[in-house]
């Protein structure tokens, strides 16, 4: 049988490590595929969001991260406990943010740039979140919402998408926020107070736009005046304008306006707002030293709208790349050269009345258009735009002259710098034109046009000629007329628009008609108050006859002589007028009523004619009939009128019928005389004025004169125009050059004026200060306080007790307020009460309701209550006004025969343009009167407030924001003479406000002749905030 037996004991056998690098292996896939591996060291504490919703990250390298917290443990002993921001392995501040993110998008890799390019190839923006809680939670956790954006930030546009330049060819583009003019550059010629935009063509309309064409003369005084800006977006870091070489970038001038903000729709208004911002250039064309730059040089304009993402507030540069939204450029070539006409051919068909001109120019670039105008080249009368593509060839084009009038014409070829070339031609054809020689003429008021009729067809009454004058008479084949401003002139009868200048006669009044005396060779015109001059049609000198004798009342309204020698008239009445006839002996005047009477009434604009050819009386009667002129003939035995014809919408002037003979003017070998339009001017520094100069007699063959001044450095003259310069006294000389001997004069006065002047002053930081400044010493100013006045003010004004109040520029839902403050000795502000409207500016009408505050408001004038802030009641004058109210002050008070005591007071509209208005009270009811024009500064306001006007009873001077810069303006109360005394730093604006010590009041013949309107506006209504629109920032 087997025995089993038991071994002996034995240790454990070692165990196998064969496969222990594999398990190790596992363990560490398992954690790489499980785990996300931090690259850095967390220098701050801090709690990580537990996730609700998970979604897969396809790509981990497009992840950076910014940890905000505490500093952890190990750093609290260097750093504190206070939240550090950590940026890679570093402590940052917040203003590190930005370069970290910029760093770490451009070290994207290109495959990560590819995987943006193809999914968001315009940027796209990055939603997410940002956790904040308390390691020690003893605070609840936060969850901050954040919107980013990958991509450049401008490579969309800042602007509007209407371009002026490139899209002016296309009548039916319109921008977003504008329909027409939006991003345009502004260009003003030599001299001129107007400025246009530059478009595809600013002569004609283009057909297309190119580049090439663009084009501005460095020669002719062309000015780049300006730039519109239309955002669509802020410019948070600046606004800027840069005029460079397009071909070297050297940099000739640049314009910085700062922070700018982009339009904004206005719901109250219901219109765009801050859709224009003004960019003041004043460029003249010229290189850094001055001098004007050669003909064929490229020009850039650029204008950069840049985000406050991409501005350094502390170097005031951009930071890193601007995109092609950010900027919108213009280049144009210096061009000096003048086109000239090759040809010129003009057609007429007989059957159908139309003609045309064809014209063949010729340019060293291009030719823009073809202008025809009146031959003083004062209106243009029919224009075609040249359509030439290709550089330096010869255009025909043709222009419709159907509508042209007269037989002498001026043509014109322009290019697109501005450059004219111009030829007087005679139309052939001109017979075709010849009117029935049995026709009457007269001067139309109702739209300035010469027209001529036949009795009994003036329905057909056809226009011959353009102008405007008061009275009219022919002499054979030439017409002498006497405009509103006492110019004493002669035209060709079949060119009436062909004006030549005689003189400006010293009248009393507006001349109220003119006939000629065949007796004794003279012109006669008759004025108010029945005065009766005589001129020498040749020479122009003015003498006067005498008063006419009449009874208490009776005064003449028409003049007309026969060929005898004897003069008739008929008189002013209600519903019954008279005429009469007088003649001239050498004991005076004879004058004969006619027995019986018109049985009309005979008032405004009349004129009446003797027909040389018949012996029969015209006359063009206004008022007989409302809106007509009624024509009538006289029985010369009875004075009975008879009604002949009626003409709707006219009031005639200037009536004359030609007598059938030769002409009498002949040419003069010899001058007699030069006259100038005035003997003396008085101009302030920097202002300037036209002075008019006649050759006599007015035929002479050679009427060009040589004009000199007797010291350049008080006033200089070119062509007649005469620009103060300096302080003093100088003679300005006109000579004939047909005989230099032969001169005139005109003895040039030039003030510089001195005043000092109080206002409100923003500076560069928009904070107001109550401040005063000299005349003659700006941009100087002087601070009133050590600190700014805690509210930014917009108007202030000082009542006849010596208190000062002040009205403040605010804010609410896009629209403008203002609260108005009692202004404290000390300059502290005492607050009254809100207004719902916006006070722009302020003045205190003395004698109005006992003494009313009225402020401008839009287009309206308010009432202010001193007691509690609100405007009372208001004046809409939106009818009245094509441009907002900026600026009103009083100027004096008088005892209106029709009226009563009335305020007068200056108001200046953003167009530059100053009126006055007349102010007073009747009854419970106040009233103003039309506004009447004084005179234009010449300086237009950019927006509708931050303007300002204030008198001393002799200079009106006006502060208007024009762009970013205010300028200074003054304007001469007894002369009429305007001059821009310069402007205040560009980010020194608004300047508000403007007060002065009054002087004796002296006023010019226009100022005196506005305020004696007395014609009025409806009574003044209780207010209702509906009823005035609100002023948008």
């Amino acid at each position: 049988m087997a025995v089993m037996k038991k071994k002996g004991s034995k240790g454990l056998p070692p165990i196998s490590t064969a496969s222990l690098p594999d398990v190790i292996f596992m363990i560490l896939f398992f954690f790489m595929v499980s785990t996300t591996m931090r690259d850095q060291e967390l220098l701050v504490r801090y709690k990580l969001p537990e996730a609700t919703e998970v979604q897969k990250l396809e790509k981990k390298s497009l992840v950076s991260y910014i940890h905000i917290g505490q500093p952890s443990l190990a750093m609290q002993a260097k750093f504190g406990t206070a939240p550090r921001i950590q940026l890679n392995d570093s402590y940052k501040t917040t203003k590190d943010i930005l370069d970290f993110v910029a760093a770490e998008r451009e070290n994207l890799s290109e495959a990560d740039r590819a995987y943006f390019a193809e999914y968001y190839p315009n940027g796209c923006y990055v939603e997410g979140f940002v956790y904040a809680s308390d390691p020690t939670e003893a605070e609840a956790e936060l969850s901050l919402p954040i919107l980013a954006y990958y991509g450049s930030w401008t490579d969309a546009s800042m602007f509007d998408k209407y371009i002026t330049l490139r899209d002016s060819v296309d009548p039916d583009a319109v921008g977003y926020t504008t329909t027409q003019y939006a991003n345009a550059l502004v260009l003003r010629g030599s001299g001129s107070s107007s400025a246009y935009y530059l478009t595809a063509n600013p002569y004609g309309q283009a057909a297309e736009f190119l580049t090439d064409r663009t084009a501005i003369s460095s020669t002719s005084g062309m000015q780049l005046y300006g730039a519109y800006a239309s955002l669509i977006r802020n410019a948070g870091g600046d606004l800027n304008a840069v005029i460079s070489n397009a071909e070297t970038g050297e940099v000739y001038a640049s314009v910085d306006q700062g922070v700018q903000f982009g339009a904004y729709y206005n719901t109250s208004a219901a219109a765009w707002g801050n859709n224009m911002i003004a960019i003041p250039l004043s460029w003249n064309v010229t290189d850094k030293n001055g001098g004007p730059l050669p003909e064929g040089t490229k020009i850039k304009v650029t204008v950069n709208a840049i985000p406050e993402y991409n501005w350094d507030r502390a170097t005031k540069t951009v930071k890193g790349t601007l995109g092609a939204g950010a900027s919108w450029t213009t280049e144009l070539t210096v061009d000096n050269t003048a086109p000239e006409l090759t040809g010129a051919s003009y057609t007429r068909d007989f059957v159908t009345g139309e003609s045309s001109l064809r014209v063949t120019a010729k340019d060293n670039r291009y030719v823009a258009a073809i202008l025809v105008t009146n031959a003083r080249q004062t209106q243009v009368l029919a224009r075609q735009a040249v359509n030439q593509t290709e550089l330096g060839v010869g255009s025909t084009v043709t222009v419709d002259t159907s509508g042209v009038t007269g037989s002498e014409v001026c043509v014109i070829a322009v290019d697109y710098a501005g450059n004219m070339a111009g030829y007087k031609i005679k139309l052939n054809g001109s017979e075709e034109e010849e009117i029935d020689a049995d026709s009457f003429y007269a001067n139309n008021a109702y739209d300035s046009s010469w027209i001529a009729f036949k009795a009994g067809s003036m329905d057909t009454a056809k226009t011959v000629a353009q102008g405007a004058i008061y009275a009219a008479d022919c002499v054979e084949d030439h017409v002498f007329t006497i405009d509103s401003s006492a110019r004493f002139c002669v035209a060709p009868l079949n060119d009436l628009e062909n004006q030549t200048y005689i003189e400006t006669l010293s009248l009393p009044s507006n001349a109220l008609d003119m006939a000629y005396n065949y007796a004794d060779g003279k012109l006669y015109v008759l004025c108010t108050q029945n005065r009766l001059y005589s001129i020498d049609p040749l020479m122009g000198t003015l003498e006067m006859v005498g008063t006419i004798p009449m009874s208490a009342g009776l005064s003449f309204m028409t003049l007309a002589c026969a060929t005898d020698g004897t003069f008739y008239a008929a008189t002013y009445s209600d519903y019954n007028s008279r005429l009469y006839k007088f003649v001239l002996t050498d004991e005076g005047f004879t004058v004969t009523p006619f027995p019986k009477t018109t049985g009309m009434k005979v008032a405004f604009l009349q004129s009446m004619t003797y027909d040389h050819n018949t012996g029969k009386l015209y006359h063009a009667n206004y008022g007989a009939k409302t809106y007509y002129t009624t024509f009538i003939s006289y029985d010369l035995t009875t004075g009975e009128a008879t009604v002949l014809d009626e003409l709707y919408q006219a009031e005639l002037c200037g009536l004359f019928i030609p007598r059938k003979s030769g002409s009498m003017f002949g040419p003069s070998e010899k001058v007699q005389e030069i006259s100038l339009s005035q003997e003396s001017l008085d101009l302030i520094k920097g202002s300037s004025a036209t002075l008019e100069v006649s050759a006599k007699p007015w035929t002479v063959v050679n009427r060009d004169c040589t004009w000199t001044s007797s010291d350049e450095t008080v006033a200089k003259v070119e062509n007649g125009v005469v620009k103060a310069v300096g302080a003093g006294t100088c003679t300005i000389k006109a000579a004939s050059v047909l005989d230099p001997s032969v001169t005139d004069t005109c003895t040039v006065t030039v003030k510089e004026v001195d005043h000092d002047l109080s206002a409100v002053i923003w500076d560069a930081d928009s904070q107001s200060w109550f401040s005063t400044f000299n005349t003659k010493t700006i941009p100087n100013y002087k601070k009133l306080t050590e600190q700014a006045s805690r509210q930014q003010i917009m108007a202030a004004a000082t009542d006849t007790a010596g208190i000062t109040y002040a009205a403040s520029y605010e804010e609410k839902d896009g629209n403008l307020y203002s609260t108005l403050y009692q202004v404290g000795k000390d300059y502290s502000l005492t607050k009254i009460g809100d207004s719902e409207v916006a006070y722009t500016d302020m003045t205190f009408a003395e004698k109005l309701n006992g003494g009313t505050m009225l402020a401008t408001c839009g287009k309206s004038i308010v009432t202010v209550d001193t007691a509690t802030g609100a405007y009372t009641a208001g004046w809409n004058l939106s009818t009245l006004f094509s441009a907002n109210l900026v600026g009103i002050t009083y100027l004096n008070t008088v005892n209106d025969t029709t009226n009563g005591v009335t305020d007068n007071c200056l108001v200046l509209d953003a167009d530059g343009k100053v009126w006055t208005m007349g102010f007073y009270g009747d009854g419970d009811n106040l009233h103003c009167t039309l506004p009447q024009l004084v005179a234009d500064l010449g300086i237009t306001a950019s927006r509708a407030f931050f303007c300002s006007i204030a008198t001393d009873g002799a200079y009106l001077y006006a502060t208007i924001l024009n762009g970013s810069q205010s300028e200074l303006a003054v304007l001469d109360l007894k002369t009429g003479a305007a001059a821009d005394l310069g402007s205040f730093n560009a980010d020194v604006w608004p300047v508000v406000g403007l007060r002065t010590d009054r002087v004796t009041i002296v006023t010019s013949a226009s100022t005196s002749s506005a305020m004696e309107s007395t014609d009025s506006l409806p009574a003044l209504q209780e207010a209702q905030i509906e009823a005035l629109p609100v002023t948008a920032r």
